[in-house]
């Protein structure tokens, strides 16, 4: 959860009005914006996306690859907050956004333009393994992630620190180099992306022990309404993890198990005992299979229960935390959730929308 300041929140409760900040570059497209959302999938490929809508005079309408719309290399800034009383403003970041498509809808005396963006595990994906890549046994996983991300795009890189190696890693022509980087990640139990600063980042799945918010009904309440989905397929509770061995010792193993009594899907419990096998040619010591089996289990753990709320926008809150619920009518009272996903809109009086996953129950 990003930082704000003590005033922020009760302004949310009191239906502050909203404040919004939208930069193309150097170029403040804010009064033109007419609608849109952020949305932040922690289970997509690429995390952050934008859908933009901007009132467009020809001043903004793209016209040729330099223009600061243009899906050309161009990044657009977003975020929203309040507007208090005295007229001051805090805003949160939404997201950097590579500017993915520009549409242009002309309706006579009106035109609208329309902006797809994603965030800059985006262009990783674009820019391909050209040739034959190989990685050196020995080297250090986030220095590996490193060069892969740099190769690509320059950004500030904040990874979780890893002693972990990698055995000899050979990639070739026209390999996805996001997909390799987060495999890697993968294997140390991190979850790899790109921060709403544009920033690489490397972290643990949701830290299920300390819940960020507290999301309930009523007047001082942010939960507007909620649908509750109940479904095992898929959900799993102990995770082993081995490497490929290296055809002299046998292949390291770890295993991860849910062994709270408070999860609904505690193992051995009436859950049952459910494992996910899981085996990466990245592996090389026990203690890395043992960290990727708990990075797998923290992010499988509680799809039994999920959750789709509409909530007041809390800008601040980010896939990855963990809030506690409560919806009397559901039956849900103080149930710890982890978020997976969530849509923030740009405008008006309009709730985010988030989806969740149980990890402790009561």
């Amino acid at each position: 959860m990003l930082p704000v300041t003590p005033a922020f929140m009760p302004a949310i409760t009191a239906g502050r009005r909203v404040a919004l900040s939208c930069l193309a570059g150097d170029l403040d497209i804010t009064d033109r914006v007419i609608g849109g959302t952020v949305t932040e999938d922690a289970r997509a490929s690429v995390q952050g996306r934008l859908d933009l809508v901007l009132s467009a005079d020809a001043d903004i309408i793209p016209s040729t690859s330099a223009d600061p719309l243009a899906p050309y290399g161009r990044e657009i800034t977003v975020g929203r907050g309040v507007r208090y009383p005295d007229g001051t403003t805090e805003i949160v970041s939404l997201g950097l956004f590579d500017v993915r498509q520009v549409g242009v809808e002309d309706r006579g005396a009106d035109r609208v333009l329309r902006i797809t963006g994603q965030d800059r595990s985006a262009r990783v994906i674009d820019a391909r393994i050209e040739e034959q890549l190989t990685i050196a046994v020995g080297t250090n996983v986030n220095a590996a992630i490193t060069d892969l991300v740099s190769a690509a795009i320059p950004a500030v890189i904040d990874l979780t620190p890893t002693v972990a190696t990698t055995p000899t890693i050979v990639s070739e022509e026209g390999d996805d180099r996001w997909a390799l980087a987060s495999s890697l990640a993968d294997s140390v139990g991190y979850h790899l992306s790109f921060d709403r600063g544009g920033h690489l980042i490397s972290r643990p799945w949701a830290d299920l022990s300390n819940p960020v918010l507290n999301v309930f009904e009523g007047d001082s309440g942010l939960l507007l309404d909620a649908a509750n989905d109940w479904d095992r397929a898929r959900t799993y509770n102990r995770v082993i993890a081995t490497g490929e061995g290296d055809g002299t010792n046998p292949p390291v193993r770890g295993v991860a198990t849910d062994d709270d009594p408070l999860s609904p899907t505690f193992y051995g419990g009436p859950f049952g005992k459910v494992p996910r096998f899981y085996r990466s040619q990245f592996i090389t010591t026990t203690e890395q299979a043992i960290a990727a089996a708990q990075g797998f289990l923290a992010r499988e753990r509680g799809t039994t229960q999920q959750m789709t709320l509409t909530a007041h926008v809390v800008p601040h809150l980010e896939v990855g935390d963990t809030i506690r619920i409560t919806r009397h009518a559901l039956g849900v009272i103080e149930r710890e959730h982890a978020v997976d996903a969530l849509t923030i809109p740009l405008t008006g009086d309009a709730g985010m929308t988030i989806r969740t996953r149980e990890v402790r129950g009561h």
